[in-house]
């Protein structure tokens, strides 16, 4: 911390130690989640990996950012949170069968909807910028590459997991 606040006149820290470590945590969610002008938003790619044989197409819609895959050739989207703040928010992943059976389906609703359903997926190979997700949906599976921009990855950092402030600072 660099304010008066941290020393006191007899050198003893004001602030515990317990609690600048929350405060750096507060501004770690505060530097992954808003831009330099406070406001509310990160950007990400979703990049398509494999569908299983099982499946002939993929959906994902991302608070109404749509990428629809079939098996071919991968390709990235760029996507944005929030995309829209609304409480009837959807994220959703669906997989079509190859066969006469319905679609099925996972779904979160929600302004953290896209958060809600990137976390019920496997994550794989996380890196500070990219991990994999890969969701399984009866019997079949979609895989995808998640490219975050920010230094913080807002995805598989655990930010609000063990984030507590107390009502005093003291």
């Amino acid at each position: 911390m660099e304010n008066s606040l941290t020393w006191g006149e007899d050198g003893n820290i004001l602030i515990r130690p317990d609690i600048r470590q929350q405060l750096e945590t507060a501004q770690k969610i505060r530097n992954t989640f808003f831009n330099q002008q406070n406001g509310l938003g990160t950007q990400y790619a979703v990049e398509t990996v494999a569908l299983s044989a099982s499946k002939r197409r993929s959906v994902l819609n991302l608070d109404g950012q749509l990428l629809d895959y079939s098996h071919g050739r991968n390709f990235t989207a760029r996507l944005v949170w929030p995309n829209t703040m609304r409480e009837g928010n959807e994220s959703k992943l669906t997989l079509v069968g190859t066969g006469n059976t319905a679609p099925r389906s996972i779904s979160y609703t929600g302004p953290w909807a896209q958060f809600r359903l990137l976390g019920a997926g496997a994550l794989t190979s996380v890196d500070d910028n990219t991990f994999k997700v890969r969701f399984s949906i009866d019997g079949g599976y979609m895989e995808y590459q998640i490219h975050v921009d920010s230094e913080s990855n807002p995805f598989t950092g655990g930010l609000f997991s063990g984030f507590r402030l107390p009502e005093t600072l003291y």
